[in-house]
């Protein structure tokens, strides 16, 4: 909020002595000042409009979202030689990944297993791939969609149990 003028209450641009006290003032009480003082306004940053501001990436360049990314099998293995090729040791990695050193001894053991975001913060600090798009034929199956789409053909009552059992199978 800006100050206002001691003397007539308007905005306040600057400050000087009046009557032997350094007070607030604004562009016309300034000359009651025998020291007047401007007080440094820095200029508004004027933002450039984004191009095609909330336009969606193309999907060649989207990154899966995290229900379809899945830990790789040997994640212990390449976070160890990841630690090992940046040369950080267990201290500076737990700073600068912001993760426990204790997570940190369990992820390299295998015992413990990094959320999504964890692993996206060790992709991010040490430059390896942790995680792995989920397979397309190892997506789960959403039955509700699968059972309206059975139940909008003509000729079949909808899904049964066995029909939802034997795709299952089909696809694993």
């Amino acid at each position: 909020m800006p100050e206002e003028c001691h003397v007539c209450g308007k905005p306040a641009v600057g400050s000087g002595f009046v009557e032997g006290a350094r007070v607030a003032l604004c562009g016309d009480c300034s000359a009651y000042s025998g020291d007047f003082k401007e007080y440094y306004i820095p200029p508004k940053q004027q933002r450039k409009p984004t191009a095609f501001a909330g336009a969606p990436l193309p999907t060649e360049l989207q990154r899966p979202k995290d229900a379809e990314l899945e830990l790789r099998e040997d994640y212990a293995k390449i976070f160890k030689t990841a630690m090992e090729r940046k040369g950080w040791k267990k201290e500076k990695a737990s700073h600068e990944m912001n993760i426990t050193m204790a997570e940190i001894n369990g992820f390299e053991a295998g015992r413990l297993r990094p959320t999504v975001d964890q692993a996206k913060r060790i992709e991010f600090a040490l430059g390896c791939k942790l995680l792995a798009p989920i397979p397309e034929e190892e997506k789960e199956i959403d039955l509700h969609a699968l059972a309206a789409e059975n139940a909008a053909k003509p000729g079949k009552d909808g899904a049964t149990l066995a029909s939802i059992v034997t795709i299952k199978k089909k696809k694993k």
